[in-house]
């Protein structure tokens, strides 16, 4: 057994998958297991790799058909023995090689169920944007305050800037959704529903790779929209959630992936697997008013007051504003 099971899914990423390694073998703390599970790539990826795992004990690497995202990370959570689990995708890095020393010491401190930490947008190695948290006047407290992971944005997509006790993947429902493209929005929505306990370190070391040729978090299409809206469904329908108090938190969560997904939505607003579960989630816009983002706040309060239609074609002509400031 391990401290960390640090679970790396690749699928052709062979110019940046050494360092994303390196990165995590050249850290200061050794209790930990690396699983890189190689999804069929067709490039080098794989014999990088088995490099790393050939000069590294602690490097595992498994080898499968391309089967996407969800079945990758799967697999390697099934494959894992940490006592926690962290995401890291084969593009990305770490830039700080003191983090799992400093995440150890934080659960130490205290056994929690999830810690989170911030992230760094990565640009091409020349500038970098840090996304901090709100930790303002946290309470900590999920019991009666739940909301506030939500409303501060604590709780959101992506997988990759949380470390998960293993205890809650007993849990079917902590696995990837597969079949799905925007499998995180699902996932964390599901993580917030058992969660029972939460710590921060506020360390934005974790460096995410923006406008990576071929990435799929550059191309916005239909089958992404319907995912998120297919994941509020599936999220909002479980039976459990009035008994675990957590119904208003939840709906606040799919708030904002509902509004995410607003100023992509106009050319599909029409189209048969879209407009049904648009319209049956607006609703949804009623908790704008409780974000702390400005943008999805007013964002939301718009979309309520004039219409999800009108919004989203308006939304639309504005994207390349939206997309400096998301």
């Amino acid at each position: 057994m391990s401290k960390f099971s640090i679970i790396i899914p690749a699928y052709n990423v062979s110019d940046y998958l050494d360092e994303c390694l390196t990165s995590v073998v050249n850290q200061n703390f050794s209790d930990f297991e690396v699983i890189v599970v190689d999804d069929g790539s067709t490039d080098n990826t794989g014999a990088i790799a088995d490099r790393f795992s050939e000069g590294y004990k602690q490097v595992k690497v498994i080898h499968q058909v391309n089967q996407g995202l969800s079945a990758t990370r799967n697999l390697g959570i099934k494959a894992s023995e940490g006592d926690y689990l962290i995401f890291l995708d084969g593009d990305d890095f770490w830039s700080d090689d003191h983090f799992l020393s400093d995440l150890n010491f934080v659960i130490m401190r205290e056994e929690v169920d999830v810690v989170i930490f911030p992230y760094t947008f990565y640009y091409d190695g020349t500038t970098t944007k840090e996304k901090l948290l709100n930790t303002s006047n946290l309470s900590f407290d999920l019991e009666t305050n739940c909301n506030e992971l939500v409303t501060k944005e604590l709780i959101v997509a992506p997988a990759w800037n949380k470390c998960v006790n293993r205890k809650l993947f007993e849990s079917t429902d902590m696995y990837f959704p597969q079949g799905f493209i925007s499998e995180d929005c699902l996932w964390c929505g599901n993580l917030l529903k058992s969660m029972t306990s939460y710590a921060i370190l506020d360390n934005p070391q974790y460096m995410y790779r923006q406008n990576r040729q071929g990435s799929l978090t550059n191309q916005i299409k239909k089958k992404n929209i319907v995912d998120i809206l297919k994941s509020i469904e599936i999220g909002l329908s479980d039976a459990e959630i009035k008994k675990l108090g957590k119904e208003e938190a939840l709906e606040i969560y799919y708030a904002i992936s509902f509004i995410s997904i607003l100023p992509f939505v106009s050319k599909y607003k029409r189209d048969s697997d879209v407009e049904p579960l648009l319209a049956r989630y607006k609703y949804l816009l009623k908790h704008s008013a409780k974000l702390e983002n400005r943008f999805f706040k007013y964002t939301g309060l718009f979309s309520r007051v004039f219409g999800v239609n009108l919004s989203s074609a308006i939304f639309e002509r504005l994207l390349g504003i939206y997309k400096k400031i998301k």
